[in-house]
């Protein structure tokens, strides 16, 4: 892990530094839905960064599923992707949203009942905002919460993911919702993962004060 140190005022980058911190470890409950590789593929042809439309995408995902499931927001939290090389290895390519309390609320079941109804909420939000930012606004994506502080934000690369992951979810039902348990090891070359060895499907997640990570592939 590490940080960055901005102006206040400005906003400028001053520093960035890496350390390491002990991992503040529970069982809790996520739903995440993984993204199929022609749909990653699809978004980079558009000419957009993945890891910047799937941290708009989370957080989009992450504002209303609270609405969704009738918590207060601060219950749920989601993956933020940093400009920053945080992680070592390939990041994961998914949208993931986990419960915030030890045990879990039973918050990300309602998610997993509600289906492709919280990403086409999550959709219509991103299309209906009027905003000309790239990265979006406070009434769209901005989350005063966000671990990388809104960095790395594509709002239309966000929008273009989420229409195909809303169109790919009516042909088959990829939302899936399991305690994290138990890691399966990847042997698919790194990025190329089709998910059929089970990797994605169970995972064993460490909650830090930055987000969920979990065992990375290689």
């Amino acid at each position: 892990s590490g940080f960055i140190k901005r102006s206040i005022k400005t906003r400028e980058l001053l520093d960035e530094g890496e350390f390491n911190l002990p991992p503040l470890e529970m069982q809790t409950q996520a739903v995440w839905i993984d993204l199929p590789l022609y749909i990653k593929r699809e978004v980079e042809r558009q000419g957009f960064d993945i890891s910047g439309a799937l941290h708009a995408a989370n957080h989009a995902f992450c504002a209303v599923a609270a609405i969704e499931s009738l918590c207060d927001v601060g219950d749920l939290d989601c993956e933020h992707f940093g400009t920053m090389r945080v992680y070592s290895g390939a990041q994961p390519r998914r949208m993931l949203m986990y419960d915030r309390r030890p045990g879990g609320l039973g918050i990300c079941e309602a998610l997993v009942v509600a289906k492709d109804r919280t990403l086409r909420a999550a959709h219509n939000i991103l299309v209906s905002c009027d905003c000309s930012s790239a990265k979006g606004c406070p009434a769209c994506l901005l989350d005063s919460r966000c671990s990388h502080y809104n960095e790395n934000l594509s709002k239309e690369g966000a929008i273009c993911l989420l229409k195909m992951l809303i169109d790919d979810m009516r042909e088959r039902d990829s939302l899936t919702g399991v305690e994290l348990t138990e890691h399966v090891e990847c042997t698919s070359v790194a990025g190329e993962c089709d998910m059929s060895c089970g990797c994605a499907i169970e995972d064993t997640a460490v909650i830090s004060e930055e987000g969920v990570s979990s065992p990375l592939r290689e």
